[in-house]
């Protein structure tokens, strides 16, 4: 069980399902999933109560849009207690880090030419600079 799931939350959580991971003997819960999105009202709700309920609300998506088992977190394809807690990380770092790693040309099997790149590729008309992801309020 996960003790972060246990702790009090004065927020009334939407429809859905505890998901029990993969990992261990099927007794790890790593998340709530809601059966649809949560209202835009719940999530400063949930954020608020971080400090005292250690949930994270978080918005996620499958592996593939058309997949009806909503993997992995819907089918239990988790390892929590192989993770690290994000609060460990600096969101603004753990972003700038992915987006430049995940985003950089390959090239062994990058399918765009630079051109190409470049008129797919978010750019900020002012100042000539290709975008690049920032932390919301």
């Amino acid at each position: 069980m996960n003790p972060e799931l246990l702790l009090p939350l004065d927020a009334i959580l939407p429809p859905g399902q505890m998901i029990t991971s993969a990992e261990g003997n099927g007794d790890v819960q790593a998340l709530w999933l809601s059966d649809a999105a949560a209202a835009a009202e719940l999530w400063p709700r949930l954020r608020t109560e971080h400090a005292s309920s250690g949930l994270w609300p978080l918005l996620l998506d499958s592996r593939d849009p058309d997949d009806s088992e909503f993997r992995p977190w819907a089918s239990g394809e988790l390892i929590p207690g192989r993770m690290s807690s994000p609060k460990s990380h600096y969101p603004a770092e753990l972003l700038a880090t992915w987006w430049r790693d995940y985003t950089g040309i390959d090239q062994d099997d990058d399918v765009l030419t630079a051109d190409e790149r470049l008129a797919v590729t978010a750019r900020s008309a002012r100042l000539g600079q290709a975008w690049h992801p920032v932390l919301s309020p």
